[in-house]
């Protein structure tokens, strides 16, 4: 398919918000406003050049507790006056002569998210010609790519005719892009969705089905043809694509190949589906130190860990609200810092192992960071990363036993670039909790610049698909820090599950501190108001239908951010007469990780077994979170099993004895 020139560069593009090696319009060429001269119609303490800085920060952190990124933002002034404008001179390519501009590329910022948008460029600043169409964003859409036939220009000028929300008077931008290309190239872009994305009902495109529906979009610019998966997919006049994909599997993989004459772009994406995603919140204590210099100072005094008045606490809180807590551990604190005791990890006795162990169902010890040093592993290496881990690791194996490690952790100030996460996951971690820190001199997952910032900020988690962790997105840095602020802990979840919205409130995760400083004391966990901060909090989202969850099954070893069910069988062993004609009743009944009766479980479950037969059918779907069938004995004597599998279940086997 040979399009006209006309039509060939006609083109709306949205641009890609994809992290782990995807293709974007920058790699293809050079982008030419990078840090050149800006003029806005209305400046503001957000400096205009922040547009133009090569860094994305469209974050939309919690307004009363986190700054919002200014160093990588545009804000426009609060005149209410539209339209709005920036404008960006992009120099003489040579004294002579101008560039010829094909795609201006606009990332918003959600926080002030503009709506209509159109772009404009001039050769003399003055006169200025439209290009493209105006686009309307929608709602947190990562950027848009004006795609038109060759402009000469100096001047490109982005005009911002509205905000989304309507009661807003400044709107703002967090990078503009311009590209002149020199040539045609064959550029794929996959906006969404995100790779790694975890996409739960909130996602899907028809929730009458059994399975989440989701739309995969993207552009492809000068592609003769598009395919995913093998099979031909319409690309649009505008060159854009989208094609609805059902997910019937717990993790889907889409290759998506754009074709033009003998060259190709490919990528691939994956998802992960968690049609039965439910409320959950995850609790933890960070900087933990003083509660288990505790154990070490009154070893002969303690019959139990919890005679400890933190642990005591905790335990109070499971007992109460079936809360599940992880106490992220220091190796090493005070030596050489200001802090009021020199203890280490290994000073902790064994005596207590059996009492950890008997409540590590509830109760997980993980790494925190060798010592309180601040952000110690944004830039640390493998090597540093392993020993740091190991160390704590071997003394909780030897406090707690090995089934007492949680295995999703927070590292001390929230940031880890790849080399450590995979040092943490080859010494058995599965994911961390990350900070939304403001973080520019970092190679970390989520830093500042990113996309994958970008997308966290309005998601709760994804999997990594770099090293195979699972992200998850930090809601509050402390108790302590909310009290501070004079709000109580109804008042600032309640406002942070409505500003978040359903696609990045339905995960929580926060924590509280170890702390017995004089700075902190006040509200501290060592503290009575400390702990009516937390019962108050852990109240809160119970009240609210959060479910504990440590985002890990340990009975099964492996990651539980989708909602998987467990069978429930009336018997792990049955006998039954050899003779072809005996049978019995098999009931099945599915419950959640909580134990919970799964009443909403829609997909079918598949018996199978290598003798005897089912009376009726072996693929059942569950009515009311049961199944009943029948089993049939074969004629001759054997010992067998019957495996049950099924979407989002846990495999389960039952042994089966026909005498």
């Amino acid at each position: 398919m040979n399009r006209s020139p006309s039509v060939k560069y006609a083109l709306m593009c949205v641009f890609a918000i994809i992290i782990g090696g995807l293709t974007s319009f920058a790699s293809e060429a050079k982008n030419l406003a990078f840090k050149r001269p800006v003029l806005v119609s209305e400046p503001s303490e957000w400096p205009e050049n922040n547009a133009v800085d090569g860094k994305y920060a469209t974050g939309k952190p919690f307004k009363n507790f986190v700054q919002l990124p200014k160093q990588h933002s545009w804000l426009s002034g609060d005149s209410g006056v539209f339209p709005k404008t920036l404008q960006i001179d992009l120099g003489e390519k040579q004294k002579s002569d101008l560039h010829k501009i094909t795609r201006v590329v606009v990332y918003p910022n959600p926080e002030y998210q503009p709506d209509k948008v159109w772009v404009e460029v001039s050769t003399d600043s003055t006169n200025f010609k439209p290009v493209g169409s105006t686009h309307s964003f929608r709602r947190y859409e990562p950027g848009f790519a004006f795609c038109f036939p060759a402009e000469p220009a100096r001047y490109v000028r982005v005009c911002i005719a509205s905000c989304y929300d309507v009661t807003d008077k400044r709107v703002g931008l967090s990078e503009v892009e311009v590209y002149a290309d020199e040539k045609e190239s064959l550029i794929l872009d996959v906006f969404e969705p995100f790779n790694g994305a975890i996409l739960g009902p909130h996602y899907d495109e028809q929730p009458d089905t059994h399975d989440i529906d989701v739309y995969i979009r993207g552009s492809a610019y000068n592609a003769e043809s598009l395919e995913i998966n093998g099979e031909p997919v319409q690309l649009n006049s505008n060159a854009t694509f989208e094609k609805l994909v059902t997910l019937t599997k717990e993790k889907e993989s889409f290759e998506i190949i754009a074709r033009l004459d003998d060259h190709k772009k490919s990528e691939t994406l994956t998802v992960y589906a968690d049609p039965y995603s439910y409320k959950r919140y995850w609790f933890n204590i960070d900087d933990v130190f003083h509660m288990l210099y505790e154990l070490h100072k009154n070893v002969d005094i303690y019959k139990s860990a919890f005679e400890q008045p933190e642990l005591a606490f905790l335990k109070k809180l499971h007992d109460k609200y079936g809360t599940l807590c992880t106490l992220m551990l220091f190796w090493v604190v005070g030596h050489g810092e200001d802090l009021p005791i020199n203890f280490l990890l290994t000073e902790v006795p064994d005596k207590f192992r059996k009492e950890f162990e008997a409540n590590s169902h509830w109760l997980k010890l993980s790494f925190h960071a060798r010592d309180s040093g601040a952000y110690p592993y944004a830039n640390a290496s493998y090597q540093q990363a392993f020993q740091d881990m190991n160390q704590v690791l071997s003394d909780i194996n030897r406090i707690a036993g090995p089934e007492s490690f949680g295995k999703v952790l927070v590292t001390h100030y929230g940031a880890a670039n790849p080399e450590v996460v995979r040092a943490w996951m080859d010494l058995g971690a599965r994911g961390y909790v990350a900070g939304m820190w403001l973080l520019d001199k970092a190679d970390w997952h989520l830093q500042p610049g990113t996309k994958a910032f970008d997308y966290m900020t309005t998601h709760d988690s994804f999997v990594d698909q770099g090293t195979g962790a699972l992200i998850i997105q930090e809601d509050m840095e402390s108790i302590e820090k909310i009290a501070l602020i004079g709000m109580t802990m109804s008042q600032y979840w309640e406002e942070w599950v409505a500003e978040r919205g359903p696609r990045s409130s339905e995960v929580l995760a926060f924590l509280a501190h170890d702390y017995k400083t004089e700075q902190r004391q006040e509200v501290g966990l060592c503290s009575v108001r400390g702990k009516e901060l937390n019962e108050e909090s852990i109240r809160w989202v119970t009240a609210q239908g959060y479910q504990p969850s440590f985002f890990y099954n340990y009975e099964k070893d492996e990651l539980a951010f989708q909602v998987k069910f467990k069978p429930v069988i009336t018997a792990s062993k049955i006998k039954l007469p050899a003779d072809g004609k005996s049978t019995t009743n098999l009931s099945v009944e599915l419950s959640d990780e909580n134990g919970r009766r799964a009443t909403n479980y829609r997909h079918e479950i598949h018996f199978n077994t290598s003798a005897g037969s089912f009376v009726g059918g072996s693929a059942i779907r569950p009515v009311n979170g049961k199944v009943s069938l029948v089993l049939r004995a074969p004629e001759h004597p054997e010992t067998a099993s019957i495996k049950l599998t099924g979407p989002w279940l846990w495999d389960e086997t039952i042994e089966v004895v026909f005498e």
